[in-house]
This record gives structure tokens, C-alpha cells and sequence, in this order.
């Protein structure tokens, strides 16, 4: 009892405070506990803190929050999305590769990583692979006349045009009447008749001739003659002639 020191709290079992608490001396006899950063508590318990628990550790609705220590998390974009996981975006696929679509093809993005193909007019396919359409391959023949040729002009597009000896539009193609112009080239005296390869000239009766150039029979000096030897020919028109006998 000659000597007598103040009792220090904190030198004996952390002065009751918990393993995650300093112990502060106040004075003889007397500390105080707080729990050390990262923990929350009376400072007699600690336990540690999550950040996850609370509001997702401000990490984006589209991330995982990871508990990595006192106080401490990580945040982490979800698939799909992309960002430093405070913020995350959607990720857009058809940015990346054209989503995979086809060059000849319109990348359309569904959602978060997802995207749909979708092949370009004048193209057929699944999205991901697309040939060009030749309408002229189709059974009907890019809807040109049975009289008409197909011409593929491009992805999915034609003209048609008439065959020879036809004419139209290539969708609805009529022979041609060659007899309809100057009269098919033939002679006024002769028949016209028009057929898939041109004209054909025929001179009429009691003319001759190519059909282009017809020339009128005379009747009364053709071989037999027409007339007996005793009798007059007299030619009445093209090709005909009246026999008188001689007196």
C-alpha cells in the first residue's frame, strides 16, 4: 500500500473489448472499445461489414457485388453487359463481328447481347449466311412471257425482254405481224403471211413472180396456148384471156 499505480483496463485482455476493437485508456481504471475500420459494433463485439448488404455495394443492378473484405467489395458486370461495374451498359453484339450476321444482312440487337439477322432485300437465307436471289432461276422465270429471256440484273432484280420475232414488254410479248408494216416487203399483187421467222410473199393469181416483185400473166402468150391455133386470143385481165375463132 506505500505504492500505488493506476490500473490500465487496456493491458488486460484488451480491456474486454473485441480482437476487432482498440482499447482506448481513459484513465485509471477506466477505456473505451471501438471496433477498428471495416467493422461496426458496441466495441465489446465487432462484426465485420458488407457493403454487398447495403444498397448492392452501389455496384449497378446489372452487376455482382463480391465481399472481398472489411468494408470492401468488388463489383462486376454481369454477361452480357459491359462497364466498370458501378455502371454497366447492354452490350451490343451487332457492334462486334456484325453479331454474326451475314455482310448481306441487317443486324438487329434484341436486348443485352442479343441480336437478330435478318437478310437484305434481293437475299435469302438464315441471317448468318445469304445468297443473292436470281428471280430468273424461280419456276417462273422472274414472271416474264414464255416468249420472253430472263436477265438477272443484280440481288433479287430482272428485265425481260421479247424474244426475237416478238414484241412487248418482256412480260407480255405478241408475235410480230410483219405483214402490218409496208406490207411484209411483198408486192402490192401479192399475199402476205406473217410467221415466227418474217414474211412470206406469194403473188396472187395471175401475176408471177418472187412476191416481192409480181408481174401479170399474159395469158395469151403461155405455153400451151390457151387458144387454138385457128381461133384470136385476146387478153381480158391478169392472167385470163377470150378465144375468138377466126372467120
Amino acid at each position: 500500500g506505500a505504492v500505488c499505480e493506476a490500473v490500465d483496463n487496456c493491458a488486460v485482455n484488451n480491456g474486454g473489448c473485441a480482437s476487432r476493437a482498440n482499447c482506448t485508456r481513459l484513465g485509471p481504471g477506466r477505456s473505451s472499445c471501438s471496433c477498428h475500420a471495416g467493422f461496426t459494433g458496441t466495441g465489446e463485439t465487432c462484426t465485420e461489414i458488407n457493403p454487398c448488404e447495403h444498397s448492392h455495394g452501389q455496384c449497378s443492378p446489372h452487376a455482382t457485388c463480391s465481399h472481398t473484405g472489411p468494408n470492401a467489395r468488388a463489383c462486376e458486370c454481369k454477361a452480357n453487359y459491359t462497364g466498370d461495374g458501378s455502371v454497366c451498359s447492354e452490350v451490343d453484339s451487332c457492334q462486334t463481328s456484325h453479331g454474326g450476321c451475314s455482310p448481306h444482312a441487317t443486324c438487329t440487337k434484341t436486348g443485352p447481347g442479343r441480336n437478330d439477322c435478318k437478310c437484305n432485300q434481293g437475299y435469302a437465307g438464315s441471317g448468318t449466311s445469304c445468297s443473292e436471289v436470281n428471280p430468273c432461276s424461280a419456276a417462273e422465270s422472274g414472271d416474264c412471257a414464255a416468249q420472253a429471256t430472263c436477265n438477272h440484273t443484280g440481288p433479287g432484280q430482272h428485265t425481260c425482254s421479247c424474244n426475237s420475232h416478238y414484241e412487248g414488254d418482256g412480260r407480255v410479248c405478241t408475235m410480230i405481224d410483219y405483214c402490218a408494216t409496208n406490207h411484209g416487203g411483198c408486192s402490192a399483187h401479192a399475199n402476205c403471211s406473217s410467221g415466227s421467222s418474217g414474211a412470206t410473199c406469194a403473188c396472187n393469181d395471175g401475176y408471177e413472180g418472187s412476191g416481192q416483185a409480181c408481174a401479170e400473166v399474159d395469158a395469151c402468150v403461155q405455153v400451151p396456148a390457151v387458144c387454138s391455133g385457128e381461133a384470136t386470143c385476146t387478153r381480158t385481165g391478169p392472167g385470163s384471156a377470150a378465144c375468138v375463132c377466126n372467120a
